[in-house]
């Protein structure tokens, strides 16, 4: 990961519009889950820190952060791990206004608003 990191980080940074590449802009979104899932997945004020910043960035191309749906998933693991109620809760609510939603997926939401409550 330590390798991959500069990547990353240039690759959310970088003008995908200004590229020609506006069908590619959720790379910007991939990058920042690999960060989120890998980089600050054992700290809680980093996870909620770049967390922050991707919901304003990805704001700012037009979209509300994180969209794609399995990456979705994967965060609100992580944020269940950290403890990060909140930020967990926010995620059950993305992952709820989406439809369809899978019985797997239906149950740990269940489990997670459980434990949240």
């Amino acid at each position: 990961m330590e390798k991959a990191k500069p990547l990353l980080k240039k690759s959310i940074e970088a003008d995908w519009i200004g590229a020609g590449l506006e069908k590619d802009m959720h790379m910007i979104e991939w990058c920042y889950v690999e960060l989120l899932c890998n980089e600050s997945q054992t700290d809680a004020k980093e996870f909620d820190s770049l967390f922050e910043k991707a919901k304003a960035h990805c704001a700012n191309l037009g979209w509300v952060f994180p969209k794609i749906h399995p990456k979705q998933e994967a965060l609100l693991e992580v944020a269940v791990s950290l403890g990060l109620d909140t930020r967990a809760a926010e995620i059950v609510s993305l992952i709820r206004s989406r439809k369809p939603i899978s019985r797997a997926t239906r149950a740990r939401l269940k489990e997670i608003e459980a434990s949240l409550a």
